[in-house]
């Protein structure tokens, strides 16, 4: 997650779909990401081809160690930037559209 903080342009935005959760700016996106009480804390993030985009699964950590898929992060990229950040959150559907995440970070159980 602290890689993927790094990179948006300073005008990106972030949205959770079907939520009316919307962030514009790096820094918003950053405290938000960054947060230690948000389901971000402690995310591992694992790439996926997703509709021509770059994107990952979103693993989050759970009490018994395993790493969960916790929704499919879309990256919306111009002139190498990071424009937009989108997060679906239908696990369950997505699991079955775009399959489970090739890898696990090292030390984590798959699902």
């Amino acid at each position: 997650m602290a890689t993927l903080v790094a990179l948006p342009h300073g005008g990106a935005t972030m949205s959770m779909p079907p939520f009316r959760w919307w962030l514009r700016g790096r820094d918003r996106v950053r405290l938000a990401l960054e947060d230690p009480a948000a389901a971000c804390a402690g995310a591992r993030l694992v790439p996926v081809a997703a509709n021509g985009s770059p994107a990952f699964w979103q693993l989050r950590p759970w009490p018994d160690g395993d790493y969960l898929p916790f929704g499919l992060v879309l990256l919306d990229v111009a002139d190498g930037l990071i424009v937009g950040l989108t997060t679906y959150l239908d696990v369950e559907r997505l699991l079955v559209l775009f399959g489970e995440p090739a890898e696990v970070p090292v030390g984590a159980v798959g699902r």
